[in-house]
């Protein structure tokens, strides 16, 4: 049953028992509680980079660092996208979508940083203070660059909020008939000027002359 958070359930129901997952600030199990009668079924430690120090029940529930599933045999973390190698402090695999994940080591977990970001699908880091949000970015334009992915943020008055995905290879539309009439003179191309035109969605016009 989730709740609180979005990588790690609050309750887990197995043998017709329902038990309580307390975590901590990143969302690691750290004891499991039998609803009913308040026994600690499980308890697990950590170091910094997750590796399991203390398990007093393996295999009991199939959670792990920061919530992603733990395999007990391979020591691999499963989130998402990748699997995460606790004893190497690195993914096994590169990021899926390269540098829009904003690290220039496409095998670095969270800026080696774990103690204070966490990625739960293997795409973007996420500090543990910040909440609500997956993904992330430092970008601080209005407008959604190419092939970058654009958090949604609290906007001032008047500002638009995007959370979207432009691919690298857009392009301008071409103006329809309606448009080329609304636009009048401005429209018409001519030997000494050069006009581009570039009507989007959200009703602006660049002219680049």
């Amino acid at each position: 049953v989730y709740g609180t958070r979005v990588n790690v359930p609050d309750y887990v129901v197995k043998g017709g028992f329902t038990y309580r997952i307390i975590t901590d600030h990143l969302g690691s199990p750290r004891v499991i509680l039998n609803v009913a009668t308040g026994e600690i079924v499980q308890r697990l430690d950590y170091d910094e980079f997750g590796n399991v120090t203390l398990d007093t029940n393996p295999g009991f529930q199939p959670f792990g660092f920061v919530g992603g599933l733990y395999d007990k045999d391979t020591g691999l973390v499963r989130f998402g996208a990748r699997d995460y190698d606790a004893e190497t402090g690195r993914w096994t695999a590169k990021d899926p979508i390269r540098f829009n994940g904003e690290d220039t080591n496409l095998f670095m977990y969270c800026g080696n940083d774990p103690v204070n970001y966490i990625d739960s699908e293997g795409f973007f880091k996420e500090h543990t203070k910040r909440k609500g949000s997956k993904k992330k970015t430092n970008d601080k334009h209005t407008k959604p660059r190419p092939g970058r992915l654009i958090e949604k943020k609290k906007q001032k008055p008047g500002w638009k909020q995007h959370c979207e995905y432009t691919p690298p290879d857009f392009a301008p539309p071409v103006l329809t008939p309606q448009q080329q009439q609304q636009l009048g003179t401005a429209a018409v191309l001519t030997a000494a000027t050069v006009v581009l035109i570039f009507i989007a969605k959200y009703g602006w016009v660049v002219l680049l002359l």
